[in-house]
């Protein structure tokens, strides 16, 4: 036997006594109130929402709208193949309208769906976004050198795409990135903020940085968590423009998970609220979630896309089934969720499909050993 297969053996047998003591347990013991599972019910009415909009040519909200909901499938634990209308999936509405992307942010939208679908970013509807993303780099920034939102979603991309972190295009533009960051500890959505800064292009700053392997303890990170404290509100969202909103919260909770706080903990609770608490406030009777309390916003489907990821604590880019915390590794405490959820079925309220690998509706041994030879990576 060879010390690869030994490793794996012991590997699979540690994992399954630890298995079978954690599922022993009683779901209460191990479930907490934050992040959220996709059988919750928050969670599962805004993906069934999201089917309901669905149109026969497979979109979901139109062009722009339809690649974030596919990471939004994708970090419930779905195939986002499977999301159809007749013969048309989300997926190959992508495809087929891959033309449509003309942009460096264009182009790293594209790459996060594609990815989030396990898709080949290289080759996707004719075009190779991967190249189309590099090509917008100036060997300094990517994209417009006047804007920062194609720096923060295009370093994303290429990582998410298997770019390395240590590669020029990547520190080069992290660095951009850094030297944008204003003395008040935010970003805003221009190089020169003269718009001022804002929590939203804030949060992806952060998020960008601590994925292409910024320490949350830097002083970017923390003057930029600062930033986004100083701008919660009492009923303990996100103020953008005076008020909050549900993608203004989304994007703040991303980037506080990234960092690896807790939304819900004493540090982001402000008068008895937590940020968590505000993004659900906009949740409507149907799923959905509204921009503001009475204003559905542009976008309804994008909002409610990216309110999903962030309740659920999974991190962009979107990647890697049995990730359950989205930290772009596969480790104990993402085995301590997949043990929570071991044996179970859909419909069962410890039912987790980012643990279904065969997506059969089962968590099983089947999936034991998928998880088992996935342990481990990205650590």
């Amino acid at each position: 036997m060879s010390r690869g297969k030994k490793r794996l053996g012991i590997l699979s047998s540690t994992l399954l006594v630890l298995v079978l003591v954690l599922s022993a347990l009683p779901v209460a013991v191990l479930a907490a109130p934050y992040p959220y599972n996709p059988s919750d019910t928050e969670v599962a009415n805004a993906l069934t929402y999201l089917r309901n909009q669905q149109a026969a040519d497979g979109s979901i909200g139109g062009f722009g709208a339809s690649a974030w909901v596919t990471m939004a499938i994708a970090a419930a634990g779905e195939d986002p193949h499977d999301w159809k209308v007749g013969n048309n999936s989300v997926v190959d509405y992508l495809a087929a309208n891959a033309g449509s992307a003309n942009s460096a942010t264009d182009y790293a939208k594209m790459i996060l769906a594609i990815v989030a679908a396990e898709e080949a970013p290289t080759n996707f509807g004719g075009r190779n976004f991967l190249s189309l993303l590099q090509g917008a780099y100036d060997g300094t920034q990517i994209g417009d050198s006047s804007l920062l939102n194609d720096d923060f979603w295009g370093v994303m991309a290429l990582i998410a795409a298997g770019e390395s972190p240590n590669s020029d295009i990547i520190q080069n533009s992290v660095s951009f990135i850094k030297s944008c960051q204003q003395a008040d500890g935010g970003w805003g959505f221009d190089a020169s903020a003269s718009w001022g800064t804002d929590v939203d292009s804030t949060s992806a700053a952060i998020t960008a940085l601590i994925v292409a392997g910024e320490e949350p303890a830097s002083p970017a990170v923390t003057n930029g968590l600062a930033y986004i404290k100083l701008n919660q509100a009492d009923n303990g969202g996100f103020l953008s423009w005076g008020a909050t909103n549900a993608d203004t919260n989304s994007w703040a909770i991303n980037a506080i998970v990234a960092a690896g706080q807790d939304p819900t903990s004493a540090d982001w609770t402000k008068n008895g609220n937590t940020p968590v608490d505000d993004l659900l406030s906009f949740q409507q009777d149907d799923g959905s979630f509204y921009w503001q309390s009475d204003t559905p916003g542009a976008w309804p489907c994008q909002t409610t896309a990216s309110a999903i990821p962030a309740l659920l604590g999974r991190l962009y880019p979107i990647t890697l089934r049995g990730d359950f915390d989205g930290d772009g590794d596969i480790d104990i405490f993402d085995f301590v969720r997949f043990a929570s959820a071991y044996g179970s079925g859909e419909g069962d309220v410890n039912y987790n499909p980012i643990g279904d690998f065969n997506h059969d509706g089962e968590i099983n041994i089947l999936d034991f050993v998928a998880f088992a030879i996935m342990y481990g990576y990205g650590t």
